[in-house]
């Protein structure tokens, strides 16, 4: 199936390419490197795009899980040495130096990775506003 998709999407990009030097040759004659570099612009502006920040490892997301359930929602801080015991099998075993590096880590990739999701909600509605109107 990949050849087959593969192979209709090249053809469907040289039907695309031949249709704009069609359309659009005096542009093209004109300056081509600006015409390519728009088209170009154009094309990547509509493609999706790659998620923005790192992709959230297991241990980050259930420590997510846990602020957001155990703390966040009820106006609290969180106790991230808690939290780090409940998400790092070994966290006990470590040096008090690296519990605290564990923890600050910890607590920085959960905070941007809750950031991470909020963006994403706030990009999804401001779409879905822009094609109801």
């Amino acid at each position: 199936m990949h050849q087959t998709t593969t192979t209709t999407l090249e053809q469907r990009i040289k039907r695309f390419i031949i249709g704009l030097k069609k359309n659009h040759g005096a542009e093209i004659a004109e300056n081509p490197s600006v015409f390519r570099s728009r088209v170009i612009g154009k094309v990547k502006a509509g493609l999706p795009r790659k998620r923005p920040g790192r992709k959230g490892t297991p241990e980050v997301k259930k420590a997510a899980e846990i602020y957001d359930r155990d703390f966040k929602s009820r106006g609290k801080d969180g106790n991230w040495d808690s939290i780090a015991k409940h998400v790092f099998s070994d966290y006990e075993n470590l040096t008090p130096e690296l519990q605290k590096l564990r923890r600050l880590g910890l607590r920085a990739n959960v905070h941007s990775f809750l950031y991470d999701e909020r963006s994403r909600l706030k990009r999804k509605a401001v779409r879905v506003e822009n094609i109801e109107s």
